[in-house]
């Protein structure tokens, strides 16, 4: 019996120290956009090293179900760091950066779409492990009416007509 409880114990133990928090926090500037279709939307956040050592950011991946959109990644080579330094130095942080653009498709139905950001990365430039991930939202709204004011024309055509009275009785020069 003693032994079937320290077996069961090992066991729970073990498992708790496989499990890790996310060694990068990603805190999104806004991490729901709302557009319209044919819009880009642009997310900027923050990335921070949580942990007492550097954590290399190799690649990134994200999904957002439900809208099939179009993404320009190519942000993470540009604008993520290499690495982030141990938590406390200056360099543990990336400050605030543009993460990734999400176009909506032209026609897309108004809705809420709910994805998730990923970093990959590690203790070194050849890891792919997940260091980091937070949630994000797209809210396509419905576009815009591009119908006129309905009382713009007829007082642009009543200020014409009245600048154009003025100058023929001599009111202006």
């Amino acid at each position: 019996m003693t032994t079937r409880c320290f077996d069961i114990l090992a066991a729970v133990v073990l498992s708790v120290a496989g499990a890790r928090a996310d060694n990068v926090d990603i805190v999104f500037d806004t991490a729901t956009l709302t557009g319209s279709s044919g819009d880009t939307l642009a997310f900027f956040g923050t990335l921070t090293n949580v942990t007492g050592s550097p954590v290399y950011l190799n690649s990134d991946n994200f999904n957002l179900s439900g809208l099939p959109f179009s993404a320009v990644d190519d942000l993470f080579n540009t604008n993520v760091p290499l690495f982030l330094d141990s938590s406390g130095s200056p360099a543990a942080t990336s400050g605030d950066i543009e993460l990734f653009d999400i176009t909506i498709p032209a026609g897309q139905s108004p809705g809420s779409y709910s994805g998730n950001y990923a970093l990959l990365g590690g203790s070194d430039s050849n890891s792919f492990d997940p260091v980091g991930a937070a949630d994000f939202a797209v809210n396509v709204s419905k576009p815009l009416s591009a119908t006129p004011e309905p009382h713009g024309l007829p007082l642009l055509v009543l200020l014409l007509w009245l600048v154009g009275r003025a100058r023929r009785q001599g009111w202006l020069v």
